[in-house]
């Protein structure tokens, strides 16, 4: 009996200590994070921390590399966040930022390759029925809001491909296409930045930390 009490207390301990130490990396990245400053070292603890629940890190980690505009590396990071089976009240959360991402990476320049990547970032809205592709009956509304901003977006320019084909006058259109350009641009960085307050309730701990898990509730 004596003995099982020892080791009953020995594993109390280690998680107690283990709490202690998360609860402390967190707060350091967040308020690191709060204030875009970030420590490797420190950040690569996130998949220590949040282990058997490793989508979180991958999440958050996602997260930093989205604020530092390492959009492609923060893509690869929700991909595997979404492989390594999140909770279901968080998939959509994960799959509003990986479409964010996307988009991030779109080139104005290249409307055909804008096109792919505005539809890649809307299909993954769809799946886990994120977002509803024929209504707006989604169980998510950021997934909702994010659908919509993408499709304008896509009828931008495809109605500048269009016009691009039927005039007939360079000039004119080479001044279309500028301002096309710049419509869709602005668009995308509006997305972006009104997506960084939209997901502002995302952390159940405390709804001003932005997009950062740190797991106390879960």
């Amino acid at each position: 009996m004596k003995n099982f009490l020892k080791i009953l207390l020995s594993l109390l301990i280690l998680i107690l200590v283990k709490l202690t130490f998360s609860f402390t990396v967190n707060e350091i990245i967040i308020a690191n994070y709060d204030n875009s400053k970030y420590n490797d070292n420190l950040i690569n603890t996130l998949y220590f921390i949040n282990f058997p629940e490793s989508y979180i890190a991958y999440y958050n980690h996602g997260n930093i590399l989205y604020k530092t505009e390492n959009y492609e590396e923060a893509i690869s990071k929700f991909e595997t966040a979404l492989e390594k089976n999140p909770s279901q009240n968080r998939v959509c959360d994960i799959r509003v930022n990986l479409s964010l991402s996307i988009t991030a990476t779109i080139n104005s320049n290249n409307p055909q390759e804008s096109l792919s990547k505005l539809k890649k970032a809307r299909m993954i809205l769809y799946e886990d029925n994120c977002a509803n592709e024929f209504d707006n009956n989604g169980k998510d509304e950021k997934a909702e809001k994010l659908e919509e901003e993408i499709k304008k977006i896509e009828k931008e320019l495809e109605s500048s491909n269009e016009n691009n084909e039927d005039d007939n006058s360079q000039d004119n259109n080479k001044d279309y296409d500028t301002e096309k350009e710049q419509t869709v641009e602005e668009k995308l960085r509006e997305i972006q930045r009104e997506s960084t307050s939209s997901r502002q309730h995302q952390n159940d701990y405390d709804e001003n930390r932005q997009t950062y898990y740190d797991g106390k509730n879960w």
